[in-house]
């Protein structure tokens, strides 16, 4: 009774917790992916919108703001 109380603590603690921390760091890498696909969406927009000299090193030039 004791080995299988054992092995469920086991489980619970190391097993687990890594399944759950892989998971959890597959969707911070996705969530960081979908985030920079957006803003390079809004980059091209804004240029579509405004043209291409209003941005500059990724930052709207100061004569824009």
């Amino acid at each position: 009774m004791n080995y299988r109380r054992k092995e469920i603590e086991d489980f619970i603690e190391k097993d687990l917790l890594q399944a759950v921390e892989k998971e959890f760091e597959r969707y911070r890498t996705q969530d960081k992916k979908e985030l920079l696909e957006k803003i390079e969406e809004k980059k091209k927009q804004i240029e579509k919108e405004l043209g291409e000299k209003i941005l500059k090193d990724g930052e709207i030039e100061d004569n824009h703001h």
